[in-house]
């Protein structure tokens, strides 16, 4: 069976790989030997393919679309390879250091090789070419510490996203444990692809009837993209810039359970305050701008910042909540400037992903159900989206006459409210008052090191 991806796994992302790496010390959780541990992932990821047949395709090319060549046979012949598992013994030296839930440590990225064979296919055009297995299972042991375990699971970007890897490692930890899971159904044959299909009804019902899916993608992944030479000669520099100037350096950060409560909590317990409980932030709302504000903490140049993010489709589609593939979308955040960002209170930065994600999920699309529309064209669809905005009238029980959300109505409702832009102006005013006070150094004061 030939199963179709959509034209967004076909704009760039067909040169990428994808491995999630894992880190076993078996001297701190009892893990039996090493022997016994590769053979019980071996034996567990063998049975996840067989019931998950998606995972033992192959790439292909079909119709200008990648699509995954799904073996549809009861019995699969003895000599068709559903995955690849390889083993290795490394002289590296690298080690880990301790980590607590309350420690916070920034450490040396682990090589790649140590999670990944060399002979996997780097991307999804390499995998298509050799006709190789889309999924690879890599163990290394190391001859100086035969303590650790590096467990690697590499599959083409092309195939799935940080949710779909999710997915595959929850049916390896269940089959590891003994446990029941829920596979991932496969369509029909013919069938088009889910992703497809939401988004092209999205688009049509949204009034853009002429932009096709590819015209979609190309524009999806267009911010990703350096379009001309001049560009790219601008990006390397940078790329040099930060490594030889900046002397950036690539290395992990674990931060443990209690360190992350600690940074977590008082920032929303503050966001809670400020807003009066009616909006909120998520952890990870709090991470990424932790993360922004640390790249930047010793920057003293005065130059406007874009970041851009992405968030998982599947929330705002219930039909795509067992789809494994690429299933994303981009939104930006507002332009900062470096000093903004430093002065920046965490919890309003928090905030400010927060509220740019609300803007652009679609909360406000609704399906009809048993409806059908009819085009001009002779076509129909049984999916009908319809926007929030275009609904003039609810109707809605008696008994929630006196909801709170049904509160603040009227043309006076938001009355001295505002979106936030003028609370976020003051509290970025008082902080620069207290900063001329006596507060951090003056940006002057040298040139940190950025992680």
């Amino acid at each position: 069976m030939l199963y179709p991806l959509s034209p967004s796994d076909r704009v760039g992302v067909e040169q990428i790989s994808s491995t999630l790496a894992f880190i076993i010390d078996r001297s701190a959780n009892g893990t039996s030997d090493v022997g016994n541990v590769t053979l019980r992932v071996d034996q567990a990821m063998r049975r996840v393919v067989e019931k998950w047949r998606m995972l033992s395709g192959n790439s292909s090319s079909s119709s200008q679309l990648w699509a995954i060549r799904v073996p549809d046979d009861e019995v699969l012949p003895e000599s068709y390879i559903t995955h690849a598992f390889t083993t290795s013994i490394s002289d590296n030296a690298y080690s880990i250091p301790e980590l607590t839930p309350s420690t916070a440590v920034s450490f040396n990225r682990p090589p790649v090789a140590l999670f990944r064979s060399p002979l996997t296919p780097v991307n999804n055009v390499a995998s298509a070419k050799k006709q190789a297995p889309l999924l690879a299972v890599h163990i290394t042991t190391l001859s100086k510490h035969p303590d650790i375990i590096f467990l690697g699971i590499a599959l083409p970007h092309t195939l799935t996203d940080g949710t779909g890897f999710g997915m595959i490692v929850n049916a390896l930890d269940c089959e590891l444990r003994g446990d029941e899971w829920k596979v991932p159904p496969l369509p029909n044959e013919g069938d088009p692809n889910p992703f497809v299909l939401v988004v092209g009804e999205a688009v049509k019902a949204h009034g853009s009837e002429s932009e096709t899916m590819e015209q979609l993608a190309a524009r999806f992944w267009r911010d990703f993209e350096v379009d001309s030479w001049w560009g790219r000669i601008r990006y390397i520099a940078g790329l040099f810039w930060e490594r030889y100037w900046h002397r950036a350096e690539s290395r992990n950060v674990f931060l443990g359970e209690e360190v992350v409560r600690r940074l977590v909590e008082p920032v929303k317990r503050e966001v809670r305050d400020i807003t009066g409980g009616e909006e909120y932030v998520s952890t990870g709302d709090v991470l990424l701008s932790w993360v922004l504000k640390s790249a930047y903490a010793g920057d003293t140049s005065e130059k406007i910042l874009g970041h851009s993010s992405v968030f998982n489709l599947r929330s705002v589609h219930s039909s795509l909540e067992a789809y494994p593939h690429n299933a994303l979308a981009i939104f930006n955040l507002p332009y900062l400037s470096t000093t903004s960002l430093q002065i920046t209170p965490l919890s309003m930065l928090s905030l400010l992903h927060r509220r740019s994600l609300l803007a652009v999920r679609p909360w406000d699309t609704l399906l009809l159900l048993s409806s059908r529309l009819d085009r001009s064209t002779g076509e129909s669809s049984s999916m009908v989206y319809i926007r929030g905005p275009s609904v003039r009238f609810y109707v809605v029980p008696d008994m929630l006459a006196q909801a709170p959300m049904f509160k603040r109505v009227g043309p006076n409702a938001m009355k001295g409210r505002g979106i936030g832009t003028a609370r976020g102006r003051a509290t970025i005013m008082r902080a620069q008052s207290r900063r001329g006070r006596g507060g951090p150094a003056d940006r002057g004061a040298g040139r940190g090191i950025r992680r």
